[in-house]
């Protein structure tokens, strides 16, 4: 049974068109939206929200100016350590009249601190809104479509906040861009990716190694990847960057057209995750794409979400790794969430490691009319376990992961998935949504060990003579039954039970003929394993033979190791049954054949 989701809902007095969560803060929410600009009444804001497993209250909110656009999108920074506060870019247009005039500050910074304490008072500082994209005589549709920042590494100084890379994307634009700035100076664009005619579906970033970014994004039919350098990142000013084409949508569903991808997602620096809708609102299916060096990428791994969801929406991933940490390598869960036009959110599994790679997408959990009106956002909040380094067992608690999704109806929802542990051996615990399952090769092995140990027990049982002999197993092992016979116990009032033999020996002690003359019982050794017990009337017939009492002690141990072997005697029985029967010589020397 899957564990419990708790689901907490606000409802804003506008509409909600961006989202980010907090990422020094698992429970701090910043979203954004609002009318635009005129005299609708509805005021465009951007608020703080913080969350519990039970309830989402504002902590702070921002009303900004109803003469310019509403915020159409936004990412949250880090901010210094162990510092109060909260950076926040975001894309709010100009008025009209300003983009008129050929001016459209479109992106705007602020900084939300706030005073932990009884008081808890909070600052927003505004920066001076930049203008960054490219004129071109036409644009006074064009807004920023996409605001995205890479994500956090948890390394670098501990006195000055990361550098981060931050990418911003036209949209309703004659001549689409993507511009690549440093999070800690936004007002120099580092690098500049012309889309020509093309416009960029979605975009994300990785940093694969000290300010070493690789840049993923998605036009409608192709996704493209491009690689920044530490230097890019501190010396360039306004680079062109070439991208290079890793993947292109060619196909063509007969009378509905070519399917179109929505959004990606990086898992690792070589596989990227695809939100692909076809044609005809007919489905929506998840892709794996796997990029090696500079080859072309092509689908590992394919997934068509619930039949419901005609059209996917949004898309965002949550990386799972040993102790959050920022390297790839190791075992990690991604945790994929897909909002569709039917107000469905579908969330899912990935596993992988290096030595299995990857496995196969687990449907977690499908929750169905999240909003009374259409998702504009989702998001995963960023999992850093409490302490920011892999847990210790000791050390081991309750940690959760939150999505939070917008809407246009105003409405806020925030869904608490617990997360479980994963105890090693020789690694630190690590936090999972859903325990990974075996991988192929394990499972087939343990399938041929099942079978085998069961073909063994079936053996065995069918040897001791518990079953009718089958597969001519008697024949196989014939002395088998008698070696692996285990003793009959019989419990008894007091002390503990008493192993006994079920041999032939056994009946003839037991037997009572009703005879008056003494029964004389003559074992003999037929060959080096067999013994036979024959029973005689008077002690005619036992010459030569010897009573157990008259037996040397080596010629005892011998005898009761013989009778042990053909199921005959069992020690817990003692020697006291064995007192007044005869034993034979087997060539004349007891000793030699069987005391040794």
């Amino acid at each position: 049974m899957a564990p419990s989701i708790y689901t907490t809902k606000l409802t804003l007095t506008y509409p909600l068109y961006a989202a980010d969560f907090d990422p020094n803060h698992n429970g701090r929410l910043v979203v954004g939206g609002g009318g635009g600009e005129g005299r609708s009444g509805i005021g465009n804001k951007i608020t703080v929200l913080e969350s519990t497993t039970t309830e989402v209250s504002i902590l702070t909110e921002l009303e900004l100016s109803r003469d310019e656009d509403s915020v159409t999108s936004l990412a949250v920074a880090h901010s210094e350590p162990d510092a109060h506060s909260v950076q926040i870019f975001a894309g709010v247009n100009s008025s009209t009249e300003a983009k008129k005039a050929g001016v459209n500050k479109h992106l705007r910074r602020f900084r939300v601190t706030h005073a932990e304490g009884r008081e808890k008072k909070t600052e927003w500082e505004v920066d001076p809104p930049l203008s960054l994209f490219s004129q071109t005589g036409d644009d006074k549709d064009v807004y920023q479509r996409i605001t995205r920042l890479s994500p956090l590494r948890r390394v670098g100084s501990a006195h000055r906040p990361p550098r981060q890379l931050a990418a911003i994307a036209t949209g309703f634009s004659p001549v689409g861009e993507i511009l690549l700035l440093s999070s800690v100076q936004p007002n120099l664009v580092r690098g500049r990716i012309n889309l020509g005619k093309l416009e960029a579906a979605d975009i994300d970033i990785l940093e694969a190694g000290s300010q070493e970014f690789q840049v993923a994004y998605c036009t409608d039919h192709e996704v493209n990847l491009c690689a920044i350098s530490a230097q890019l990142m501190a010396k360039a000013r306004d680079k062109p960057v070439a991208a290079r084409l890793v993947y292109e949508r060619l196909s063509v569903i007969p009378g509905r057209g070519r399917p179109t991808f929505r959004a990606l997602r990086f898992l690792t620096p070589s596989l990227v995750l695809l939100l692909l809708n076809l044609p005809g609102r007919c489905g929506a299916e998840l892709l794996v794409l796997q990029v090696e060096d500079q080859d072309k990428g092509h689908v590992i791994l394919q997934k068509r979400l619930h039949s419901s969801m005609k059209a996917g929406a949004c898309l965002d991933v949550a990386i799972l790794r040993q102790g959050g940490k920022g390297e790839a390598d190791g075992d990690q869960q991604f945790v994929i969430a897909v909002a569709g036009q039917d107000i469905s959110l579908e969330i899912l599994t990935l596993d992988y490691s290096a030595q299995a790679g990857l496995g196969k997408f687990r449907t977690f959990s499908i929750i169905r009319n999240v909003h009374p009106h259409q998702m504009t956002k989702i998001c995963f909040s960023q999992f850093v376990p409490a302490n920011g380094a892999p847990p210790k067992p000791s050390e081991v608690g309750p940690e959760t992961l939150k999505l939070a999704s917008v809407s246009m109806g105003n409405t806020v929802v925030i869904h608490t998935l617990p997360l479980s542990v994963i105890h090693h051996k020789s690694r630190p615990p690590r936090y999972v949504l859903t325990r990974p399952r075996r991988s192929r090769t394990a499972q087939a092995v343990l399938s041929i060990l099942l079978v085998v140990v069961a073909l063994a027990a079936i053996a065995i049982q069918v040897l001791r003579g518990g079953s009718p002999p089958i597969l001519g197993i008697t024949r196989i092992a014939p002395g088998f039954r008698e070696h692996t016979t285990e003793p009959h116990v019989i419990n008894t009032d007091k002390g503990s039970p008493v192993p006994q033999s079920i041999g032939y020996l056994k009946s003839l002690l037991d037997q009572d003929d009703g005879e008056k003359s003494p029964k004389t019982i003559v074992i003999r050794e037929d060959d080096e394993t067999e013994v036979r017990a024959d029973v005689h009337t008077g002690e005619e017939a036992a010459k030569g033979a010897k009573k157990w009492e008259e037996l040397e002690e080596h010629q005892k141990e011998g005898w009761k190791k013989k009778l042990a072997e053909a199921g005959q005697w069992v020690a817990g029985e003692g020697e006291a049954i064995l007192k007044g029967v005869f034993f034979a010589e087997l060539g004349g020397a007891i000793g030699g054949a069987v005391g040794g």
